[in-house]
């Protein structure tokens, strides 16, 4: 699967089941939701803004918002920015996560697609957070997340979504 592919299968409405280990405390949690998924097109002033940097010929560079929660109150915005494909068919580039209306970062961290896995790791200070994303097929997607603090796993999660058709 080809990046292109990954990010247009991910587009779409999804309910959303998340359990979450933190082994210090030995206890989890289980959540229930929605997630929508759909790219922006034609950047918002403040996307631009911040794909500036980035050379402007690179036609390649996505947007996406993504709203979350019971009733997808929460929302985000991602820019993906990838690097030239290299010889093996492995997709490498910048993921950047910001808040809804793109005035500001959140987060910034790398992605890598490799034989349809997309290994995402964000560092910020002592926390490093590295999430696999893969789909058993167009309508099933899965997810696994590991944090760490001073590289002790404090949170270990798995994600299971199911797109929809239609709002549920």
């Amino acid at each position: 699967m080809d990046l292109d592919t990954f990010f247009n299968v991910n587009q779409g409405n999804w309910i959303s089941q998340k359990t979450a280990y933190n082994p210090n405390l030995k206890s989890h949690t289980t959540k229930k939701g929605k997630v929508c998924i759909n790219i922006v097109n034609n950047h918002s002033v403040n996307a631009k803004k911040i794909l500036e940097p980035y050379n402007s010929a690179q036609t390649n560079i996505k947007s996406y918002s993504v709203n979350w929660g019971k009733n997808e109150s929460q929302q985000y915005g991602l820019v993906i920015i990838p690097n030239d494909q290299d010889k093996q068919q492995i997709y490498k580039g910048k993921i950047h996560k910001y808040n809804k209306n793109f005035e500001k970062k959140i987060l910034e961290g790398y992605f890598e697609l490799e034989n349809g896995v997309l290994k995402v790791i964000i560092k910020t200070g002592e926390i490093e957070a590295e999430e696999r994303i893969w789909f058993v097929n167009s309508n099933l997607k899965l997810t696994n997340s590991i944090i760490k603090k001073s590289k002790n796993c404090i949170n270990i999660s798995f994600t299971s979504e199911i797109k929809i058709q239609q709002n549920i």
